[in-house]
């Protein structure tokens, strides 16, 4: 599973926790990628932060690249594939 998306470092609604079981139920995914969906977002946000000044401006947002290998479970974006086609 690949997914990319921009996080808002601000925003105190949505955590990584709270992003990963919304990606989990989405995607009908079993609950035990709950955990590695965290853990990815978590680490891509520390590794933003260590890179950042002290003070981060309301409007910062950082990209997340989020890769998961789902064994034998197979996901797709159908919107994204239908607009690579031109549909919509």
């Amino acid at each position: 599973m690949r997914d990319t998306f921009v996080w808002n470092l601000n925003d105190p609604l949505i955590t990584p926790d709270v992003f990963a079981q919304s990606v989990v139920e989405d995607y009908g995914l079993p609950a035990a990628y709950h955990g590695t969906i965290v853990k990815s977002i978590q680490e891509q946000l520390s590794d933003f932060k260590a890179h950042t000044f002290d003070e981060v401006p309301l409007s910062t947002s950082t990209v997340i690249e989020l890769a998961a290998t789902l064994s034998s479970h197979s996901t797709k974006d159908d919107e994204k594939e239908g607009e690579e086609r031109g549909e919509r």
